[in-house]
């Protein structure tokens, strides 16, 4: 269903630290974490490894911040895990991979749409209503392809993470990731933006505490600001440069 693959797209793993992946299927059978950020990377439920009933014992579920739910077809097992995750009310949402080979198979049978976010629109709108019909309430589903990185919803799922996650965990998921999309991209640098404002300001502030203190307070003002400017300097930060938003 593309886990292990999803985490070595998402990361920009090389061949000596990327999660195992088969083209078989059901490569990973044992809850296996990557990098400082943890991307547990659990087996598939409903297989002769892991049935449903001993899935969640297994793997330590409750104890996970957010649960991508990965699946190619809805199934029965996927229905089933779901819902486990909402009576436990955990945090979670489905991602459906390998929009690049239903592309690739829509153009190679001649259909009329292979446009591929029209096609992730309708598998999206798809799943949701199964979903919706099996009694989930407000499913999230994101349309991905770990193989091209310019097709389907992954900026979306990142929106969503963002909402959903604390955001220091937030924040720690951007800069850990490779450069995924240029949506990606503009992520790292508004987060890169705010914290040099931060750092900086904060910076000054400390600076400025220990200096002596004046009878006025413009003059404390301008010491403030003169040592701001220094910093900048020292750092050789072009501020406005970098805090100017990407297009």
């Amino acid at each position: 269903m593309g886990k292990s693959s999803f985490i070595n797209a998402l990361m920009g793993h090389t061949e000596e630290n990327r999660a195992k992946t088969s083209a078989y299927g059901n490569t990973t059978v044992s809850t296996t974490e990557y990098f400082d950020i943890s991307f547990t990377d659990c087996p598939g439920y409903g297989t002769p490894y892991f049935t449903n009933q001993a899935y969640c014992m297994h793997t330590s579920i409750e104890l996970f911040d957010y649960v991508l739910i990965f699946f190619y077809a809805v199934t029965t097992d996927v229905i089933w895990f779901a819902k486990t995750l909402e009576e436990r009310k955990m945090k979670f949402c489905f991602v459906r991979t390998r929009l690049d080979i239903d592309v690739d198979s829509a153009k190679f049978d001649k259909a009329e749409d292979t446009d591929p976010e029209s096609i992730a629109s309708t598998l999206r709108t798809t799943a949701v209503d199964t979903f919706e019909k099996e009694g989930l309430s407000n499913p999230f589903v994101f349309v991905i392809s770990n193989r091209r990185k310019d097709i389907g919803h992954f900026p979306d799922l990142l929106s969503h993470i963002e909402q959903v996650l604390h955001k220091e965990k937030y924040q720690a998921l951007i800069y850990e990731i490779s450069t995924y999309t240029r949506d990606t991209i503009i992520r790292k640098h508004r987060l890169l933006c705010e914290r040099i404002n931060s750092v900086t300001m904060r910076a000054v502030i400390e600076e400025g505490e220990e200096a002596t203190d004046c009878d006025s307070g413009n003059v404390e003002d301008e010491k403030k600001e003169s040592n701001y400017n220094k910093r900048c300097d020292v750092w050789n930060v072009n501020y406005c440069s970098i805090l100017k938003p990407l297009n």
